[in-house]
């Protein structure tokens, strides 16, 4: 088959194909199992292979690699992005509907990745963009037809360099990607401490401002209370008088009344 560039696959989502390179290396070293860590290490030659080589062999070879990866880790650990970049490998070549199921995959084990995944959807398979039921039973393995096999040549010094470069400037990528995500987590947190100290804030200015109230609604009630009492003093002393002298009028009439008996 002739090398060439597919007409799907723009320089930016081949280049997303191999942004995984530095990252499946470093997974090589902490996976704790040979045979993944085997086939990591295969995946990650594919990748430079097709970044240098933008075959539409290299491309098959590059996607069936993700599908032994992904077949083996089944039942695993299966790191962010694998489904996603095995999918966009599988529409890139034709297998829209395989490349539907994996990245339904990628959201189902990781929901924060379904906005991305949805962009690939609409460049790649919008056919499908309604679709989003995944499977994991099984893992579709692209097959590499026997025919299409390419013998490979040695590689020369010219090669090693190119593979060398390539890494080196996947690895500044990852490099930066990771700074940038840093600094998105550090302004994501300034932000997240600001809205929770504005709303403690929030909450004690409404304290105080019910504190506030509420003492001067004690005050108020204290006064009225204290003239209330001093009308229910006013009150007493007034029927107190009162009484006083209607005792000093019944009094005077019993006086009276006595002075005449005393007088006939």
């Amino acid at each position: 088959m002739n090398q060439h560039t597919h007409s799907r696959s723009p320089w930016r989502l081949r280049h997303a194909l191999c942004g995984l390179c530095t990252g499946l290396l470093l997974l090589t070293v902490a996976s704790g199992c040979d045979s993944s860590a085997a086939l990591q290490r295969t995946l990650t030659q594919k990748t430079i292979a097709y970044e240098i080589h933008p075959t539409e062999y290299n491309l098959t070879d590059l996607a069936h690699s993700y599908g032994e990866l992904l077949e083996a880790q089944l039942g695993d650990t299966i790191y962010p992005g694998c489904f996603a970049e095995y999918g966009v490998a599988l529409a890139l070549l034709g297998k829209n509907s395989e490349a539907n199921r994996m990245f339904n995959n990628e959201v189902f084990f990781y929901p924060n990745s379904a906005r991305y995944v949805r962009q690939l959807k609409l460049q790649l398979v919008p056919e499908y963009i309604s679709d989003t039921v995944s499977d994991t039973s099984t893992i579709y393995v692209i097959e590499l037809e026997p025919e299409e096999v390419i013998e490979e040549k040695p590689m020369t010094a010219k090669d090693s360099i190119q593979q060398a470069k390539a890494l080196q400037r996947q690895q500044r990528e990852e490099a930066k990607r990771q700074q940038a995500e840093a600094k998105k987590a550090q302004a994501e947190e300034r932000d997240l401490i600001k809205s929770i100290r504005a709303k403690e804030k929030e909450q004690r200015d409404l304290e105080r401002a019910n504190a506030k109230e509420a003492k001067e609604q004690a005050k108020k009630e204290a006064a009225r209370q204290k003239k209330e009492a001093a009308k229910q003093r006013e009150r007493e002393k007034e029927e107190a008088a009162k009484a006083k002298a209607e005792q000093r009028a019944r009094e005077k009439e019993a006086r009276r009344h006595q002075q005449e008996s005393d007088d006939e």
